[in-house]
């Protein structure tokens, strides 16, 4: 399956943070998946980030997921951050992507 990243300019600007966004589509255009990355402009904090990734059900298992993550890891190590953080319910196939990608 061939899947291309765009980046997006997301309007979500807060006074101590900013997001960085891409849209994963297939091959004919179509919306697969999602990233988000949210920076911290505080000094003290600007080593942590916020990870949010979306893949829908259907396109999962398919590498979607790895590539968005990929691009936001690239971008955290860009942004000299050391730490993402991110959220995920106990069993889900959330929870098992991030228990594989680590």
């Amino acid at each position: 399956m061939s899947i291309r990243l765009t980046p997006l300019t997301d309007p979500d600007f807060r006074p101590f943070s900013r997001r960085i966004a891409w849209l994963a589509a297939d091959a004919d255009g179509n919306p697969v998946g999602s990233a988000f990355l949210r920076l911290n402009s505080r000094e003290t904090q600007s080593h942590l980030a916020e990870l949010q990734l979306n893949v829908h059900p259907a396109e999962r298992r398919r590498g979607v997921g790895s590539q968005l993550l990929d691009a936001v890891i690239n971008a955290a190590r860009d942004h000299e951050v050391r730490t993402l953080l991110g959220d995920a319910t106990a069993g889900s196939p959330a929870d098992l992507f991030l228990a594989v990608s680590t």
